[in-house]
């Protein structure tokens, strides 16, 4: 069996397997559902119950994408960067993840994940409970800034470069 190397930036892994709990049993549900927990770390919570049924009335995902940034300041939406294709990334990964169906088997990879100072989801284990997923020792790499922005710190792309030079990937 081969061995490689993984990398996982925050918002993979364990929390997101949280939706595969959730109510989300239609694709209205799912949809709203996703937006909903994205706006959550912005917005209070008391705004988004207030328009639960605005946005699951909507006909479609790019309506109801567009009904949620109206409850969002626009300077809010510019500084999070949360335009369309943020909601439906996530849509698409969330509804991956509902669908997958784990294996009993290990990765017998190195996985690194890098965390963000400002996590997406709270209250998880420090390694996303990723070493469920692994053989080895999970290598965890704390970032400055958000989900979103980590992927802008120049030590993200020091560190991948590095690794992939120590593996000679």
């Amino acid at each position: 069996m081969k061995t490689g190397k993984s990398w996982f930036l925050e918002g993979c892994g364990k929390e997101a397997s949280l939706l595969q709990h959730l109510s989300g049993n239609s694709e209205t549900e799912l949809e709203t559902l996703i937006i909903y927990t994205v706006l959550a770390h912005f917005l209070p919570t008391e705004l988004l119950d207030k328009n639960r049924d605005k946005l699951l009335n909507c006909s479609n995902f790019n309506e109801r994408i567009e009904t949620a940034s109206t409850l969002v300041p626009p300077e809010l939406l510019k500084e999070e960067k949360l335009d369309t294709q943020t909601f439906v990334t996530f849509y698409k990964r969330y509804k991956a993840v509902r669908e997958y169906q784990s294996q009993k088997r290990k990765i017998k990879s190195m996985i690194r994940f890098y965390k963000p100072e400002y996590p997406f989801v709270e209250n998880m284990e420090e390694d996303y409970n990723l070493s469920e997923l692994a053989e080895e020792k999970v290598q965890i790499m704390n970032l400055k800034g958000n989900h979103f922005t980590i992927i802008e710190q120049n030590e993200l792309a020091e560190d991948i470069s590095k690794v992939l030079k120590l593996y000679k990937v």
